[in-house]
């Protein structure tokens, strides 16, 4: 018999928040959208599944959305009411799909979506502004008292996990300043895109100065990956970040000596022009707050830096194992060589340092880059995808994982690795293709090189030359694809694409489809190679 166990109403209740909130945690971390009003949810999932899909019943909408078909056409008006010039367009016979313009992307969708949210109207407003009290917010957001107050409980509710909060006395947000700082980097990249939609031109020249002289002081960070536009925005939002909550007196509280041993400080000038901007004095500690990201204990400035903190710590000793894995475990399940390992452990490690939350709230544009990869079957990116599953989401590891988080990571190993789309190319299985178009010879040689342009090793292209259906037939039977122009052209022997006489991103795309079919069915390629086809290449 078990031994019983008594304990006090105190912390019987304090078990079940403990409950709760593991509960809770693991809950938010998957559906971060929850932010958004129960309408905007429902727009949020619609618009989710639509944006990378053609025509698609309404009827699939809503099996796979859970939400009422009758639900459905009611927020196709609503969503359209705000999406403007991009639109939802239905069709009786055909569905509904999305329709973008030409100078239009995803993340114009999703910011027109965050527009919509008193919440996160609420979030970026009292994080960006100074507010005195409740009713000059209401005032400012158009909303009365009542509705600001159940939208700020909402919003505490959502955001406890996290281990943030609005608080009404002070007007301002309050908790774990990493996880502040990360959940508004997050918003505002996947809002604006540009801290330069947020923040004046000045604004804007004193970060790229603040950033110049730190650059000048630690010159192996000039690297050509930091000089892009991208990373530039980056560290200015990151920045811009950090001023604005060491204006309003929060630094790190948890600084150890040894994370404030940087030795950098700007110049005489720049200090004074950083006090007449924001009114604050910059010390050591705002120093240290403003590069957090560099100079907290666990960031690592290279291999060698990064070896000495796994002799002293066994949880980073831990981490970097299990990344070593994951990069070993790719190079031997796919046969690939990892010329630059050193320096993605470094990347992928880093990246793990200033991750304190999820990866996206509502839109990650590195997702999209993969469900644009992965249109054929199960391709590289995912077996990559489920090795790095593998390896960090059942370790133990000492940072916040999560799927976003997982594809981030995937991102940088894909896009990272040295040669990988060369010598995916060169493991891609060659299947024999016959060409036959009812066209000029010269146009036949023409196709031929363009298909093998394009689909590069993929296929061995021959003319085949026949006059007549039944000489085709005949001849085809050495073959595993034929692509023709004529249309229902029937050949037993093997499969059939018709294209047209100038092919187009379609045409390739079924050629890549059928290749991708023909390749796992067929019994004499081995299976460990099977699926090194089209992985990073549409077309």
């Amino acid at each position: 018999m078990f031994p019983t166990t008594v304990i006090t109403i105190e912390q019987y209740f304090s078990l079940r928040k403990f409950i709760f909130n593991l509960t809770f945690v693991n809950y938010w971390r998957l559906h971060m959208e929850t932010l958004l009003e129960k309408n905007l949810q429902r727009h949020y999932q619609i618009i989710k599944f639509l944006i990378y899909r053609d025509w698609e019943k309404i009827s699939t909408i809503s099996k796979f959305t859970q939400i009422s078909e009758s639900t459905i056409r009611k927020s196709i008006r609503d969503i359209n009411r705000y999406i403007s010039p991009a639109k939802l367009e239905s069709s009786k016979q055909l569905g509904v799909r999305l329709i973008l313009m030409p100078d239009q992307n995803p993340f114009f969708i999703f910011s027109a979506l965050y527009n919509q949210s008193a919440r996160f109207s609420i979030l970026e407003e009292i994080f960006l502004s100074r507010h005195t009290n409740l009713t000059s917010l209401a005032d400012h957001l158009f909303l009365s008292i009542s509705t600001l107050k159940r939208n700020i409980g909402t919003i505490n509710e959502l955001l406890a996990p996290f281990d943030f909060h609005i608080d009404c006395t002070y007007m301002d947000i309050i908790g774990d300043e990493r996880k502040i700082c990360w959940f508004y980097f997050c918003y505002l990249i996947e809002k604006y895109g540009l801290i330069e939609k947020v923040i004046t031109e000045n604004d804007v020249e004193l970060m790229d100065e603040v950033m110049q002289e730190f650059m000048d002081c630690y010159p192996f960070l000039q690297t050509p990956a930091r000089q892009t536009y991208s990373y530039v925005n980056k560290f200015r939002t990151m920045l811009f970040i950090n001023f604005l909550r060491i204006h309003r007196g929060h630094l790190l509280p948890s600084q150890s000596q040894n994370d404030q041993k940087h030795g950098f400080t700007f110049s005489e000038e720049l200090t004074q022009k950083l006090f007449q901007h924001y009114h604050t004095e910059i010390t050591s500690k705002s120093i240290y707050r403003l590069f957090y990201i560099f100079f907290n204990e666990k960031y690592a400035w290279s291999m060698t830096d990064l070896n000495q903190k796994c002799s002293l710590n066994p949880k980073i000793n831990h981490l970097r194992v299990a990344i070593e894995k994951t990069l070993n475990s790719i190079v031997g399940k796919e046969n690939l060589i990892l010329s630059n390992k050193e320096e993605l452990m470094l990347y992928l490690y880093n990246a793990t340092t200033y991750i304190w939350g999820p990866a996206k709230i509502l839109y990650n544009p590195n997702e999209e880059f993969f469900i644009n990869l992965n249109n054929y079957y199960e391709g590289f990116t995912q077996r990559v995808k489920e090795i790095i599953n593998r390896y960090f989401l059942n370790n133990d590891l000492p940072i916040y994982i999560d799927d976003s988080v997982i594809n981030r990571l995937l991102f940088m190993v894909v896009t990272s690795w040295d040669s990988l789309s060369d010598q995916l190319e060169q493991k891609s299985p060659t299947i024999k293709t016959g060409l036959f178009f009812n066209t000029s010879y010269e146009h036949c040689n023409f196709l031929k090189e363009d298909i093998m342009y394009h689909l590069k090793t993929r296929v061995n292209v021959d003319l085949i030359e026949a006059t007549s259906l039944t000489s085709v037939r005949e001849k085809m039977c050495k073959y595993d694809l034929l692509i023709t122009n004529l249309p229902s052209l029937f050949v037993p022997e093997c499969t059939v694409v018709s294209i047209h006489s100038n092919p187009t991103p379609k045409d390739f795309e079924n050629i890549l489809t059928v290749y991708n079919e023909i390749v796992n069915n067929k019994q004499d390629f081995d299976l460990s190679i099977v699926q090194k086809q089209n992985s990073i290449y549409k077309y």
